[in-house]
């Protein structure tokens, strides 16, 4: 394939469901499609709807109206219309989220969910729009429904289609109710009677009765401006939504305090126990909601802050009040399922990610952000969104991938980090609130000296204890959470005991006291494995204390399911205590058996790794020797603990390299090298280590140099990375040297790595504070030693490219000099390593000067030659290539066919040369040049018919060898005698590659000669071939006899007749030693009249063929000792 510069990848999105494709917007210039969003069976699956025969209809209709004013005991929240106008046109809530998730709706929301229902009930059902006349031109909706004993025909005069009214039909002004027991059969409700305030929202006629409603709706109808009415048809084709979920996919901010089981539970900031402290940084997430409100955009809020510092409090917080005023607000669970669903959501989004660091997932196994962002992006644009992205740290890769993810969904979000210290801003004053709200008759002990790693968590801890003892308070944090464990443990063990007893032998119910230290243990191995419910026996069945224990192991399991549960995991809560839970029960000497048993299948070791990882926070040492004995036991499973290390950093960090640098590690080093991307991200330090410690081994074990040199790059750019431009420059230095001696022996191998670490120490150079002449220093000292011209010129070329834009002169001569080498090379003529490096510098100085030309400098036309800067269009390529790949008159003629004005273009010849400059050798080229040429001569109609008989007779022939048998052969070839006996026919069916070309080859042979009849007759006819065979032999038409063997099923026979005619075809074509073997068998094997018989048959055959090889010997071997003058 010639190419001339590689065209940009075709990028693909991802094929996505837009929420506007299935549930569009709508627009008052299509009023009609009004009726496709009464969806009547999804509103019955939420409300319960009077059926014809269970009342009159104006009693069904209030029936109707008041299970809608509460659903499932709530009510419907009004949404302002301001905020779902996009675009002039009204985007609609489905029914599922006006009346469950979230539960709010615009007055068209409701009053399209309320006419569904009456719809449902059987009901005469108009959906009227109404305009207020003012210059805001604000709207509203009512539902019109007829209560009367039949439905006028001024309704919708009985059409099964959707009828719009444009103006008040003159029946609805007459027949129309101002109370829903006044006269008139025809009432207007106001839909916003169904719904509550927000305290948000500007509007009237909120959670009214039925009359009321009624009341407000012809109020409406006789101060407002009509806009349109629509009527639904029973034919008309709903919109689809796409299936509500059955549970809510966002868990609600806050749950009831009753319902926290245990003390430590009670604090976890789900429960709001304590009073939210205020804080600045409330505000700034406020504020973001409101931006993303006001400008109809995604924020993105990154909180990040230490294990402990109120990051989940903070956004449960926020998620809390933007819920209260209207938010579709709350907490993505772990695992979460239908998130999809958000796609369709109108509400406003606030969305908490807690630990949001560990849930992105890979691209091809996402996890629940990157699901989330996808859902996210398949909503209508301009819908606001407040992301909340909780984290302990923004230095690792976590947050690159984030914006990866973004950027290849193509999301617009505006991300803001907000940062918390590890403590409280009014930390004492917590400390106090605390023990106020949790004993309020308790005085607050003062607070003791604590170091300053303590966090917001640790002074509500502190907090709880001193509203619960009157014990001195801990003033160190490992004190602090012991003790927060000791009282934790208490709770477990009463319920331990209510759960576990016996009975003794009067009967009597005798509670079992359940041994601690194993109950203990059991709450560290399940915060170790981060269990969810369904797996917590088989966890606990791999700890040697409890594996036999069956009825004990059922009652840990009861016991912590009940302590521990109230969440996605079971596990000690809050993470810093449960984390020191593991780390002081878990990871010592007296349980390491336990420890190596929970973490010997693969996916409870990787859960560990990251609580391990994540207990590093208040006792880093600990951890990384932990997560360091972790990588001994399973070295295999290093790319779990990279891809932690990549994401977090922390302890998993420090322990690869200390791995690293041991002198026998474990981990697969260059696996980890490849592993570790060249980003200036909290791993840079490890890809360092790696890369240096891979050298290392290298040099101590002799491998070649290009191996050092490519190693020697890789510790460059890992220096550069953690800013360290002496190391940098010293790696790539000698890497330079290095491949200047390896492109010296092998300039075709190894040209273009030395060109690479020539320009990396360049950029090394001048970040070291290197002159202009000193980094072009290397670069002129390696092209005086290249091997050849071509290979010079060749890093000419790439030092001409790295100065084109400082100095654009010098990038000129130094072209100029490439080409005039490179212009004078033979490349056919030279050798293969010359060939290579000569067309690769070609191609590499046109890139380089049309790209100088494109940016304006034209002087380069004067002095490269043309290949080097005359441009070649498209449309010529393609032709050299058709052209090159043609393997028939057909592919010819289409290409041709194709590029007709191409060929007859004064510019071909140029374009042609530059082609050949560039790719020479190419039969493309030289069948093109031939085209061009032909049609010049003899003009492009002559040519190309030429070209189309070609292919008409290919044509021809392909039906003719393809008939199924050879009576169908034969009608063809009588139907098409003169075309197919043609002679450029005949020439091209001997280059067709087919299997029944050859045999088709020979009937035309023997139908010059016998007929076609006779020919054919042959194929079928084993006398008449026997005959012929022998007539070919006795006449010397060796060609002929070649054909009936083709045709004829005499060769398979056991005819004497055979053997004699294979072997002298075998003698025709010089394979003579088969020929006499066959004879020698007629010899042995037939009589003798038979013998004789040959014999004649070969003396006549040596009349025509006196000279053929081997004839004479084989009348010797048929008639030993004949009379010589019967020799012929």
């Amino acid at each position: 394939m010639v190419s001339l510069g590689a065209n940009p990848r075709p990028t693909h999105a991802e094929r996505v469901t837009p929420a506007e494709s299935v549930w569009p917007a709508w627009s008052l210039d299509q009023p009609e499609t009004l009726a496709r969003y009464l969806l009547p069976s999804e509103v019955t699956k939420r409300l319960p709807i009077p059926g014809p025969g269970s009342g009159s209809p104006i009693s069904r209709v209030k029936a109707v109206y008041e299970a809608l004013l509460r659903v499932d005991g709530t009510s419907v929240r009004y949404a302002f219309e301001k905020d779902v106008v996009i675009d002039g046109s009204q985007v609609v809530r489905t029914p599922a989220e006006v009346l469950v998730f979230p539960g709010n709706g615009t007055c068209l929301d409701l009053a399209l969910v309320l006419a569904a229902a009456l719809h449902a009930a059987q009901l005469p059902v108009a959906v009227v729009v109404l305009d207020d006349g003012s210059e805001q031109a604000r709207r509203h909706a009512l539902v019109a429904v007829h209560v009367g004993t039949e439905c006028p025909t001024w309704w919708s005069n009985h059409s099964k289609e959707t009828v719009v009214w444009t103006e008040p039909p003159p029946g609805l002004r007459e027949e129309l109710a101002d109370s829903f027991d006044g006269p008139g059969d025809v009432l207007l409700i106001d839909p916003n009677g169904v719904s509550v305030d927000l305290g948000t929202s500007p509007a009237v006629g909120l959670d009214a009765s039925f009359a009321d409603a009624v009341s407000h709706g012809a109020d409406y109808f006789g101060s407002w401006q009509w806009l349109v009415g629509v009527v639904p048809g029973s034919s008309v084709e709903p919109f689809h939504p796409a299936d509500a979920p059955s549970n809510d996919p966002l868990a609600v901010p806050y749950l009831d305090p009753q319902s926290a089981n245990g003390p430590l539970e009670y604090l976890r900031p789900e429960y709001r126990a304590i009073p939210f402290q205020g804080r600045n940084e409330r505000t700034i997430l406020e504020d973001l909601a409101e931006d993303a409100l006001t400008l109809s955009q995604t924020r993105v809020a990154i909180v990040h802050g230490a294990g402990g510092s109120g990051k989940t409090r903070l956004a449960l917080e926020v998620a809390d009040r933007l819920r209260r005023e209207g938010w579709y607000a709350g907490v993505l669970p772990q695992g979460a399922r239908d998130v999809e669903w958000l796609a369709q959501v109108v509400t406003p989004l606030c969305l908490v990610v807690d630990y949001a660091e560990g849930r992105l997932g890979k691209p091809d196994a996402p996890g629940d952000v990157r699901r989330l962002l996808g859902a996210l992006r398949a909503r209508r644009p301009g819908l606001p969104v407040l992301l909340i992205l909780t984290a302990r740290t923004v230095t690792g890769g976590w947050v690159e991938e984030l914006h990866n993810e973004l950027q290849n969904q193509r999301q617009f979000a505006v991300e803001t980090r907000v940062p918390l210290p590890n403590k409280h801003p009014d930390s004492g004053d917590l400390y106090k609130r605390t023990v106020l709200t949790l004993n309020p008759d308790t005085a607050a002990a003062s607070l003791p000296a604590v170091g300053p790693s303590w966090t917001t968590l640790d002074y509500i801890l502190l907090g709880w204890l001193a509203a619960n003892t009157t014990s001195e308070l801990p003033a160190r944090k490992a004190d602090l959470y012991d003790s927060a464990l000791a009282h934790e443990a208490k709770y477990w063990v009463s319920v331990y005991r209510g759960l576990g007893y016996e009975l003794d032998d009067q009967g009597n119910r005798q509670e079992i006291e359940p041994d601690r230290p194993r109950l203990r243990l059991a709450a560290a191995a399940l915060t170790l494995a981060q269990a969810e419910p369904d797996v917590v026996d088989e966890i606990l069945a791999t700890l040697p204390s409890l594996k036999t224990k069956e009825r004990e192991r059922a009652l840990i399991e009861r016991t912590l399911l009940q302590c521990l549960a109230n969440s996605e995991i079971v596990a000690v809560r809050p993470d810093p205590i449960g984390d020191h839970l593991v780390l002081t029960d878990l990871t010592n000497t007296p349980n390491s058996a336990a420890f190596a048993a929970l973490t010997a299948p693969e996916a409870v070791w990787t859960r560990a790794l990251s609580t391990i990882n994540r207990a590093g926070q208040n006792d880093h040492s600990h951890a990384t020797a932990v997560i360091g004995q972790m990588l001994t036991s399973h070295p295999d499973r290093w790319p779990a603990a990279l891809d932690l290390a990549l994401l977090q950093g922390g302890p998993v960090s420090e322990a690869i390299e200390s791995h690293v640098h041991s002198m026998a590690p474990v981990l697969p080093l260059d696996h980890l090298s490849e592993a570790i991307p060249f980003t200036e991200l909290i791993t840079s330090p490890l890809g360092l280590h790696v890369d240096q410690a891979r050298l290392a081994s290298a040099r101590q074990t002799d491998q070649p140099p290009h191996v050092l040199a490519a190693l020697l790059q890789r510790v460059a750019e890992r220096h550069r990375l953690l800013g360290d431009p002496a190391g940098a420059l010293a790696a790539i230095e000698e890497a330079v040297t290095l491949r200047r001696e390896l492109a010296a022996t092998a300039p075709a191998v190894y040209t273009a790595d030395l060109a690479m670490s020539l320009n990396n120490l360049s950029n090394r150079q001048v970040e070291s504070g290197f002159d202009a002449g000193q980094t072009r220093e290397p670069w002129l000292d390696a092209i005086t030693a290249m091997p050849s011209p071509a290979a010079a010129a060749e890093l000419q070329i790439q030092l001409a490219k790295r100065l084109a834009t400082p100095e654009p002169q010098a990038c000129v001569e130094l072209l100029t000099q490439a080409a005039t080498v490179l212009d004078a090379v033979d490349v056919l003529a030279a050798d293969r390593t010359t060939q290579i490096v000569t067309l690769r510098a070609r191609a590499m100085l046109r890139r380089v000067a049309i790209r100088t030309l494109d940016e304006g400098d034209q002087s380069l036309i004067e002095t490269l030659p043309m290949w080097a800067t005359r441009p070649v269009p498209e449309e010529c390529l393609s032709l050299v290539n058709a052209l090159n790949d043609a393997a028939s008159p057909v592919d010819y003629l289409h290409a041709l066919t194709e590029h007709a004005d191409l060929l007859t273009d004064t510019n071909l010849e140029d374009w042609l040369s530059v082609i050949v400059a560039l790719h020479p050798g190419q039969p493309g080229t030289t069948n093109t040049r031939h085209f061009a040429a032909d049609i010049r001569s003899r003009g492009m109609n002559t040519v190309l018919t030429e070209v189309t008989d070609l292919s008409q007779r290919l044509d021809l022939l392909a039906a003719w060898i393809t008939t199924r048998t050879w009576a169908e052969s034969q009608r063809y070839l009588e139907q098409h005698a003169q075309a197919l006996h043609h002679p450029t026919t005949r020439t091209l069916l001997a280059g067709i590659d087919h299997p029944n070309a050859s045999g088709h080859a020979a009937i035309l042979e023997l139908a010059d000669d016998l007929g076609i009849p006779a020919a054919y007759q042959i194929t079928t006819d084993l006398d008449h071939a026997d005959e012929a065979a022998l007539a070919a032999i006795d006449q010397g038409r060796l060609n002929h006899l070649t054909a009936i063997l083709t045709v004829s099923p005499l060769i398979h026979s056991q005819r004497a007749t055979a053997a004699l005619a294979y072997a002298v075809h075998l003698m025709a074509i010089d394979d003579n030693h088969a020929a006499l073997k066959i004879l020698e068998a007629i010899r042995s094997e037939a009589d003798q009249t038979t013998r004789h018989s040959h014999a004649i048959h070969l003396k006549r055959l040596a009349k025509h063929h006196p000279n053929l090889t081997g004839l004479s010997q084989a009348r010797e071997i048929l008639e030993p000792n004949s009379d010589p003058q019967n020799q012929g």
